[in-house]
């Protein structure tokens, strides 16, 4: 097992505690509360440590497990680090807490993203009018102007809120697809 857990986080033992039985004592499978269930499962817990998001990744191919466990970095490694990138970058994400991959036989076998619960709402379910609209278009353009191309840009994947003062606010998630470059193309932008 592969655990990896934000530095800031280190020092408590409730963090590691739970990180820890998420794959070891089946912890992903008999607590939490469904927020989706398809190809990947994401579920909430209600810790000492406070609300924390889990996302377990689907079930791979043979070939996939080799890949992802030996060539390239799991889809959870890449959302924990894609997470601390876009945050020294200005563009906002839960923060990111751990990430967990189990192995079999030496392949990879389950991965697990842990972020903090985020208390904004998927876009997709607010009201939409022509001022939230151009503020995400400004949060969009922000994010290309910084070079980012999240590849699975959907309206299932924006999280909405009201700040303080009473601006909109944004967050992306699913971020293990992304890939940073120094400018995007207006091809790549549309």
């Amino acid at each position: 097992m592969k655990i990896t857990i934000n530095p800031s986080y280190t020092s408590c033992p409730a963090i590691e505690a739970f990180v820890q039985s998420l794959a070891s004592c089946g912890g992903f499978d008999s607590g939490g509360t469904t927020l989706h269930d398809g190809r990947n499962t994401v579920k909430v817990f209600d810790t000492t440590a406070g609300r924390l998001v889990v996302k377990r990744y689907g079930h791979l191919t043979m070939l996939n497990r080799i890949v992802y466990g030996t060539l390239r970095r799991s889809k959870a490694e890449r959302a924990y680090l894609h997470a601390f990138r876009l945050r020294k970058l200005g563009i906002d994400t839960p923060e990111a807490i751990a990430f967990v991959e189990t192995r079999r036989h030496g392949v990879l076998h389950d991965s697990y993203f842990v972020s903090r619960c985020s208390v904004t709402e998927q876009f997709a379910q607010t009201r939409q009018g022509a001022d939230i609209l151009d503020a995400l278009a400004s949060f969009l353009l922000r994010m290309h102007n910084n070079g980012i191309l999240h590849n699975d840009l959907n309206i299932s994947n924006i999280l909405y809120g009201d700040d303080t003062g009473g601006q909109y606010r944004f967050q992306v998630i699913d971020t293990n697809r992304m890939t940073f470059n120094r400018t995007l193309s207006m091809r790549q932008r549309l």
